[in-house]
């Protein structure tokens, strides 16, 4: 139905809506909405986990226009403010202007000191590692770098029956037997590099910052999960979930892809650990996506999926949630293998250190595929995080991988 108005009629039609609406909103969103007198909104809240990586993504990309400079980082993110008006940019600029720069490796780069802010880096900057999603893993604080640990090298205690004598046992008793591992922290350097172009955007909002943030988290979370996984140690870098697992837990996956070999291969993971007295209280499955895919994929001779569990948003297997990750890598072998893992994860013992640094590399190298980058000639700015972090699997049966995967 169309319906006809006059211009006055429509004047009227269109001003009532504007009063209607703006009776619903609070001062300082109209305020934000139409700019009214300068009042300041919001904007980001910094009381939130969210509002806090942005304030971080904000500041990184203010320094880095800056050249490391401190002072004229706030001095740009009190120009962002005449636009956008955003309250929190007030404690964006505190924050710049009180020290959580370091003057002293400025000349080298510039660098975030965060060490009483570890946990909630840890929090803004790595919720897209996979494996760190695990329910049931211990976070453990490293404040002096260290901490002793004791697993379990044996099968643990045995039993006996007490005879007529109390103190008299008809079968001997064992104690169970362990190993002592020092986790010390290893540094992890995670490099971001972001478009200049990108830096130097301007919007009235944090659209731009929500996307620095977002490029930071993929590659830190990246390169936290390659070394978690599949890394095996060493004096630099931390023993991953594949050097802790006992070699009778290692499976070479059976060349026939049929339905009856998957599904007694991936139980046989989980089986394996509950024979080995595995109290089982967080058990998972990992794969890549690769291999998801392929599975879910699977029909049987009535065109019903397969293993329809793992077709949904939070895929299972045997009742086992299933984590899914591109960091499982899909070219081992003869370049088309991959892995399965499977773990008890409240046995994984992750020590994290008390200190992050963030170096700001605006002109200078940085390694991109062992290969060194220029930040200039490619007029980039990269972000490096420097964390310090180890892992433990307290008990080398709590887990079993599969090997050779071509789920393909």
């Amino acid at each position: 139905m169309l319906i006809k108005m006059t211009q006055e009629q429509l004047t009227a039609h269109t001003a009532k809506a504007v009063e209607d609406f703006a009776k619903k909103q609070t001062p300082s969103q109209i305020a934000g909405m139409f700019n009214i007198g300068g009042s300041k909104v919001k904007g980001y809240d910094v009381d939130t986990v969210e509002g806090r990586g942005i304030a971080i993504a904000r500041g990184l990309r203010a320094m880095a226009i800056a050249k490391n400079d401190p002072s004229a980082a706030a001095n740009l993110v009190k120009d962002w403010q005449s636009v956008t008006k955003f309250s929190s940019d007030d404690f964006l600029r505190e924050t710049l202007t009180k020290g959580a720069i370091s003057p002293a490796t400025l000349a080298t780069g510039g660098i975030f000191n965060t060490p009483n802010l570890y946990n909630e880096f840890v929090e803004i900057l790595y919720p897209k590692s996979v494996f760190r999603q695990m329910a049931g893993i211990d976070f453990q604080s490293l404040p002096s770098g260290s901490m002793k640990l004791n697993r379990e090298a044996g099968s643990g205690i045995t039993t006996a029956w007490l005879g007529d004598a109390p103190a008299v046992a008809t079968t001997n008793a064992s104690e169970p037997t362990f190993q002592s591992y020092t986790m010390t922290v290893k540094t992890l350097a995670a490099t971001a590099a972001i478009q200049n172009s990108e830096l130097r955007r301007q919007d009235a909002g944090t659209n731009i910052d929500q996307k620095i943030l977002k490029i930071i988290q993929r590659d830190a979370a990246n390169a936290l999960d390659v070394a978690y996984f599949r890394y095996l140690g060493g004096s630099n870098a931390p023993k991953g979930l594949r050097g802790w697992i006992s070699s009778s837990q290692q499976i070479a996956m059976n060349g026939t892809k049929s339905i009856d070999t998957i599904t007694a291969e991936l139980t046989k993971m989980a089986s394996d650990c509950e024979s080995a007295n595995v109290i089982m209280t967080n058990g998972c499955y990992a794969m890549s996506s690769r291999s998801r895919s392929y599975l879910g994929s699977i029909r049987n001779s009535y065109g019903v999926y397969a293993f329809e569990e793992l077709r949904g948003a939070n895929p299972t297997f045997n009742g086992y949630p299933v984590y899914v990750t591109n960091n499982i890598p899909n070219n081992l072998g003869g370049g088309t293998e991959s892995e399965i893992y499977f773990v008890d994860a409240s046995k994984i013992v992750i020590g994290d250190g008390v200190d992050m640094q963030i170096k700001i590399i605006t002109e200078g190298n940085y390694l991109r595929g062992g290969s060194q980058v220029s930040t200039s000639v490619n007029d980039e700015t990269a972000f490096t995080f420097l964390s310090e972090t180890d892992l433990c699997l307290l008990y080398s049966q709590a887990g079993s991988v599969l090997t050779g995967v071509t789920y393909i």
